[in-house]
This record gives structure tokens, C-alpha cells and sequence, in this order.
């Protein structure tokens, strides 16, 4: 059942329009919503919601969580990244498996107004062809959104999905932190874990061949991989693994695979 923990009314979209109506909800996974309607099983959770007035204030963002950050996404035509930077700046990326790098494609200025995210194009120096792109506006309505995940809808009412690397949920705990640091394979891998986040890399190189968030629940490891060209030359989105933790102090780890019989060796270095 849809969890609500809070609403939004009454929000002011411009000076010269009327007030209009927007609901805004979090489920129980925290994924946050957006909508002119209320949820169909509003009135089951009536007891739990908090109804008010709540100006939008200068500067405050309409959402949980921040829209700034490298947004990776499965399209049509391959791998692509939607850079927004936190100066107002953003950029889209392409990645090429021939040259193994991601190419600029746009890149422009970016907004948020309300449940939008507005794009406008700039001239990309280095891609003239992009020139028809050049002062045009776009809106990508943010349909849903956590501090991992999102789902926009397209000026053509098309949804594209995408995710992120972000340790902001990461909850500590004794065995994450001793979990935490750069770990080597006998395959010349290293994971690296940090906060909430991994990398995957050549033992002396420090260009990412895979990136993702991970978490550890009841002694199994579970590796959510945002990107992964370690395995898929063509790039992957998406994918997860699950990891039983069979052995881990503070200079030893091993993994055993939860659907194979495979386990994964490690060592760390300081």
C-alpha cells in the first residue's frame, strides 16, 4: 500500500496565474510523486497527512532531495548522461564504445520550477551540427524522484528513467565502515567502497569501469550498478548483484555469489 507522509497545496507557479493545486507524496520505497490529483487511496491515509499551506521560499527546492549530480540513463541510441551542475550548468553526454569516452553532445543553462526541470541549449563548439539546438527551451517533467533514482516525462510524453551515484541515505553501521576502503582481486580489479557508493577499476588506473551505490543488509552485499562497462563493453544501466559475505576483517574479504557458485577474493591495501 502507498505510503503518504506528506502533502503539498497551494503552490504558486507564477505571479500573473492562478494558484494551482499539487500534491506531492513519498512512498514507502522514497520515491517522491508529483500530481495535480491526489493518490487513489488518499483517504485510507487520511490520519497521517499534514495539510497546509507551504509558500514556496526564494531559493527552495520543490523536491526531498537535490537534482544536481551525473544522471545515467539507457536510451534508444545508447549509454547517455544528463550532467546538471550545481552553477546552473548542465550537459549531455554520449557515450562512444569505439573511443571508450563519453562525448558532449549539448550543453546549455538548467532550472528548476516547480515539478520541471527547464534545459536551455547552448552552441557546443565542438559539435556545429548541434547549432539548430542552440537558445531552444525544454521541459522534462520530474514524474518521480529519490536520491538515486528518477523518471522524467519528455516534451514528446515520453518517460525516460534514469540514475545516480549518491551515498546520501547510507546509514552507518560497524561492518559497512569495516567494509569501507580500496579492495584488490586476483584479477586485477580494485572496489573501491566508500560512502554508499562503489567504483570498479584497474588495479593501477583510476578511470571507473563501473559505478553504482551498495549496501549491506543482514550479512549480503548488494552492488547497484548506475553504470557498468566492465562487463558490457556498450555500457549497462542498472543491473544488481548480491553478495553473501563469508569472511571480512580488516585486511581480508570474500564474497560469495548469492545465485552462483562463485566467490570473490580480496584483499586491502592501505
Amino acid at each position: 500500500m502507498l505510503k503518504i507522509t506528506i502533502i503539498l497545496s497551494l503552490l504558486v507557479i507564477a505571479p500573473w496565474q492562478v494558484n494551482a493545486q499539487i500534491y506531492k507524496w513519498v512512498d514507502k520505497d522514497g520515491n517522491t510523486y508529483f500530481s495535480q490529483t491526489p493518490p487513489p487511496d488518499l483517504n485510507e491515509e487520511m490520519e497521517e497527512l499534514k495539510i497546509g499551506v507551504q509558500p514556496k521560499k526564494t531559493g527552495q527546492s520543490s523536491v526531498d532531495t537535490h537534482l544536481d549530480g551525473a544522471w545515467w540513463s539507457m536510451t534508444s541510441k545508447g549509454v547517455r548522461t544528463l550532467f546538471l551542475r550545481d552553477n546552473g550548468l548542465f550537459n549531455i553526454h554520449q557515450w562512444s564504445a569505439r573511443q571508450g569516452q563519453l562525448d558532449t553532445l549539448f550543453s546549455g543553462r538548467w532550472r528548476e520550477e516547480g515539478k520541471e526541470i527547464i534545459l536551455t541549449y547552448t552552441r557546443d563548439s565542438k559539435k556545429p551540427q548541434n547549432s539548430a539546438m542552440v537558445g531552444i527551451s525544454e521541459k522534462l517533467t520530474v514524474s518521480s524522484l529519490n536520491h538515486t533514482r528518477m523518471s522524467v516525462i519528455d516534451p514528446d510524453n515520453r518517460t525516460q528513467h534514469y540514475l545516480r551515484v549518491n551515498g546520501d541515505k547510507f546509514a552507518k553501521s560497524y561492518h559497512k565502515e569495516l567494509m569501507m576502503g580500496d579492495w584488490y582481486d586476483s584479477k586485477g580489479k580494485r572496489l573501491e567502497l566508500s560512502w554508499g557508493e562503489f567504483k570498479v577499476a584497474e588495479h593501477n588506473h583510476s578511470k571507473s569501469l563501473a559505478e553504482g551505490n551498495w549496501d549491506l543488509i543482514n550479512g549480503e552485499l548488494t552492488l547497484e550498478y548506475v553504470f557498468d562497462f566492465e562487463k558490457h563493453p556498450q555500457g549497462k544501466i542498472g543491473t544488481k548483484q548480491s553478495w553473501r559475505v563469508e569472511t571480512l576483517d580488516e585486511n581480508k574479504m570474500i564474497l560469495r555469489h548469492t545465485h552462483n557458485p562463485i566467490l570473490w577474493h580480496f584483499t586491502k591495501k592501505s
